[in-house]
Formats: structure tokens, sequence, C-alpha cells
């Protein structure tokens, strides 16, 4: 079944689909997300350890380019929007807390379907250094003679940095991805890529490139990212508890292409989420937001491209858990697992993509704008000085937009463990999975006047 277009009222609203100028007129499409990315001074900051000069992003990208023997000297503008019509991906992690010190590490994949019939495959291992902290209390209320019930409350904080490689794999044919990801991405195999780190890591990239049935990376991305999550429960008689958790996150890639582009991707996200447990059956109910934008480089080091995203959705679940099993030694003092199986998730993803190969376009972006090597930041000076106005207006006259709505299935399966003997030490393991589909997108091209019309490449 066809969903509503985005004109109808079936629809979750989805944030506004390009920018919006800050004075408000109507029809143009919304600026004030980009504001949200002036937050990302984190992630600016972090990759400016490492020497980030355009001298050094350029012959890296050269060489990634010489390696794979692709075409490094080509300008291209960006081609017609693709067409997401599925994704699919699985998420192992595993993170130790010692001391309220928490390290962890994920393994992951997503493989993503095009309407034109090809395929991408993301490979991704991330490792998270963070720190975590509590506060909670307890009393009991005794009923009668022979019973009590017992009831508390805690909250708990958490800042997390993160960093990490990802491998992206372009295939012409959908089941050719989908092969492949059976034969090193099913379960037994990506738990033992998890399993062995790095190690495995490299062993897998020499195995493909030394079997000639298997494809070479086609790009190669660095991931850096800072994450705040608050959180809070409460619960009464061992049977009964309601929690509730939010948390935001920046994060900055920069993706090198086999062909010598490169791109340059922020992203700032939030999500929030609450969850009722009653003995061991559980119900939850979240939602997420995202906003960030993406540039693209040519293999000289030209922008090529603006993208900007965003991205609402939900997810409902029910599932089984437990609230936590005393063991009433010293040593292991916790042990829970959950089990959630997600039901009724929806997703909107809208983008807005403006060509910097036009002369217009480009001199408007270059006034809001500023590249340093591998970095393109937002100056904070244009909000106040009008230079964000005229990049508005150059997206809304020449601007392609992009919504799509998707049904999203999630299922989680985790295990915890919390022990104390003076010591605090905690064990997670999980894995998540989801499933993406596009039930209806529309595309609207600035310049042509013609309004949303269904996207032709689905």
């Amino acid at each position: 079944m066809t969903a509503p277009s985005p004109a109808g009222t079936r629809r979750p609203a989805p944030a506004p689909v390009a920018l919006r100028r800050l004075r408000g007129d109507a029809g143009v499409g919304s600026l004030e997300y980009i504001g949200m990315v002036t937050v990302l001074a984190v992630v600016v900051a972090a990759f400016a350890v490492v020497p980030a000069s355009f001298p050094f992003r350029t012959a890296v990208a050269q060489a990634l380019c010489s390696m794979f023997q692709g075409d490094c000297s080509a300008v291209v503008p960006p081609p017609p929007p693709q067409c997401e019509v599925s994704a699919a991906g699985r998420e192992i992690g595993a993170s130790v807390t010692a001391f309220s010190i928490k390290v962890g590490r994920k393994d992951s994949y997503e493989i993503v379907q095009f309407g034109d019939g090809k395929a991408r495959v993301t490979t991704g291992d991330v490792l998270e250094l963070g720190a975590s902290a509590s506060v909670g209390g307890g009393s009991s209320l005794s009923i009668g003679d022979d019973g009590a019930i017992g009831g508390g409350a805690k909250g708990s904080a958490s800042v997390t940095a993160s960093g990490g490689v990802k491998l992206l794999y372009d295939f012409e044919d959908g089941d050719e991805a989908a092969d492949w990801v059976e034969d090193n991405r099913n379960i037994f195999a990506q738990s033992l890529n998890f399993a062995g780190g790095p190690l495995a890591d490299g062993g897998e990239q020499l195995w493909n490139h030394l079997d000639d049935d298997r494809p070479d990376p086609s790009a190669i991305a660095f991931q850096v990212g800072a994450a705040l999550r608050l959180g809070g429960e409460a619960g009464i008689g061992g049977t009964a508890n309601v929690s509730g958790s939010g948390s935001a996150s920046v994060t900055g890639v920069m993706q090198l292409n086999r062909d010598g582009t490169s791109s340059f991707t922020t992203t700032a996200a939030s999500s929030a989420q609450g969850e009722l447990l009653l003995a061991m059956a559980s119900g939850e109910l979240a939602g997420n937001a995202s906003a960030g934008y993406s540039v693209t480089f040519d293999a000289s080091g030209r922008p090529t491209s603006l993208k900007l995203s965003t991205v609402t959705g939900y997810r409902s679940a029910i599932g089984m858990n437990t609230l936590g099993l005393e063991t009433g030694g010293r040593t292991i003092t916790d042990v829970g697992w959950d089990f959630d199986i997600g039901e009724w998730g929806g997703e909107t993803r809208t983008t807005t993509t403006l060509d910097l190969t036009d002369p217009a376009n480009r001199a408007a972006f270059d006034e809001v704008f500023l590249l340093a090597g591998p970095v393109a930041a937002m100056d904070p000076r244009a909000t106040f000085d009008g230079s964000v106005d005229a990049l508005a207006d150059r997206v809304a006259a020449s601007g392609v937009a992009v919504t799509a709505a998707y049904a999203v299935d999630t299922s989680e399966v985790g295990f915890d463990v919390d022990a104390g003997a003076g010591v605090k030490f905690g064990l997670e393991l999980g894995s998540d999975s989801f499933e993406r589909r596009l039930l209806d997108a529309h595309v609207r091209d600035g310049a042509s006047g013609a309004g949303w019309q269904p996207l032709s490449t689905c």
C-alpha cells in the first residue's frame, strides 16, 4: 500500500525538508537546522589532532585513488537522487565498566538496496571510552504481619567519546551484495570478527584482496563522536518498574573514495525512550531525531555538493527482561537480560542537495562554510551577517529535495552483569538488528518550480 504524499495528513510530520530562512518566508525549506551543527566543534577539534591540512587531505585522497586505479581528475556534478528502497543491518557490541570508566567496542554492518538495483555495504568497527555515574535510594513498606513491599529510584548519567573506521563496498547487483553479507556478516562470522578485533579485521581485508571474487573497498571512512546520556528509573515490589532515558550525540565522518573524491559529514542527534516493566513483560516507546550536513569534494579538493539531512522516527517494542537478579554474594550483585522485538517503527528521511559546481551556489556556500583540511565547518558569524539567509535562498531556488517514509523493524538482545566488592564493575553484551523498507518517496527540484513529484528512480 502506498503511503500518502508529503502533503497528506496521515504521515507523521517530517522535519522541515531543506533550509527554512531565519526570517520565516513560506515555501522555503529550514536553515534553522544548520544552527544545530555549530555544536559540532568537538568533532572538528577531534579531527584537528591529525595532520589535517589541505595538502594532506588531497595527498591521501590521491593515494587511495591511485591504489585502486580510479579516475583521479574528473570533476563530476552531483548525480540524480538515489532511491533507497530497503536497508538492513546488525550491530554486536560489548563494554566493561570499572571504577565508573566504561570501555566498549562495536562491530556493525549495513546493506542498502537502491532503486536501480545496485547496493552498498558498510562495515564498521568503533571503539568507545566513557565515564558514568549514578545515584539512587530505596525504602521498604510493611503490609500486615507477613509481607513487605520495597521500592526505590535511581538516576544515571554518562559521557562517551568514540572513534572508528568504516569500509564501504559497492555492488552492481543487490543479490551479489546480499550473498557477500551472508558470507561475511552472518551471525557466526560477525561474532568471530568481533571477538578477533583488529586482527580479524586485517585478516578479512587481506583475504578479500587476495580473492578475485571478493570486492575491494570503494571507500574508507574515519569517524569520531561524543555522546551524553541521562537516565532514571523507579520500581516497587520487585515486580514493577518504569524507566526513561534521553541522549544527545554529535558525530563527524571523513570519507575517502577510491576515485579520489571525498566527503565530510556531521550529524547532531537526539533520542528519548520510556519503558514499563511488569513482572518480566515490558513495553517500550522511543523517538529519535537528527539533523546534519555533508559536503562532497572532488579529487582536487573542490567542494561539489552540499547535502542537508534530517531524520525523524519512532519505535515501539514489546519484550521480556528482568529487573535484576540479586545474587546476595559479595562479587556478583545483579544479573539482567532483555529481549525486545520492534513491532511498530517508522522513519521519515529528508535530504536537500545543492550543486556547488554552479557558481552562484558556490558563492553562497563560501559565505557560510569554512574549509580546513578534511573539515567543512559552519562559520558562526554567518548567522548574524545575513550569509545564512543568502544560502537559504540558493537552496530554495536550485536545491533538490527528497523525502521518503520507511517502515522500520528492530530487535534487541542484551545481557548485563553488575558486580561489587568495594569496586564497581559491569559487563554488557548485546546484538541489535534492524530492517528498513520504503513506503513512499517524493522529490522536489527548486529550479523547476514543479512542486513535489514521485521519485522516478524508485
